[in-house]
């Protein structure tokens, strides 16, 4: 690195001392990933799953990459666990809520969002999918606008 009187700087590093560089970016993404709460998956074009994050082991268990993603499903939607379907149809991001079946039985709310997965010729080949759990956030909610109504319905009946 070279540094003039103006302030500016000039890189000078050659290409042949960065060539390991996309291993350590690659390197971090993956700590990164299997770092994160959330639950990230890859799907195929049949809603197979074929990567999962740690959070996603964790969650679904250790059996779950190959497994059919509606396996875990037990929302009454009819099209809950494929979600190539519910992509839109220009093949933007979507967020849609299902209930899924935990590794230990438990039945979760969980906020999905999903994003195409594409090749070159811009084919979609699969989704990545991030899952956060929403159980306790939306029982939570739920109890708030109970105790909000018995409020104003106290308010109420004092007027």
């Amino acid at each position: 690195m070279n540094s003039d009187d103006t302030g500016t700087v000039e890189f000078s590093a050659a290409a042949e001392e960065n060539e390991c560089e996309p291993l350590m970016i690659l390197s971090r993404a993956d700590s990164i990933l299997e770092d994160l709460p959330d639950v990230i998956m890859e799907l195929d074009t049949g809603n197979v799953y074929r990567w999962a994050n740690k959070a996603g082991l964790e969650f679904f268990g250790e059996d779950v990459v190959g497994r059919d993603a509606s396996h875990y499903c037990e929302s009454e939607m009819g099209d809950c666990g494929d979600f190539l379907s519910q992509l839109n149809s220009d093949g933007s991001k979507t967020i849609v809520e299902s209930w899924q079946r935990r590794r230990d039985g438990e039945m979760r709310l969980m906020a999905w969002s999903c994003s195409p997965l594409k090749d070159d010729a811009d084919k979609v080949t699969g989704a990545y999918v991030t899952a956060r759990d929403i159980t306790e956030k939306t029982r939570i909610d739920e109890q708030i606008r109970q105790h909000s109504r018995m409020f104003e319905n106290t308010i109420e009946s004092l007027l």
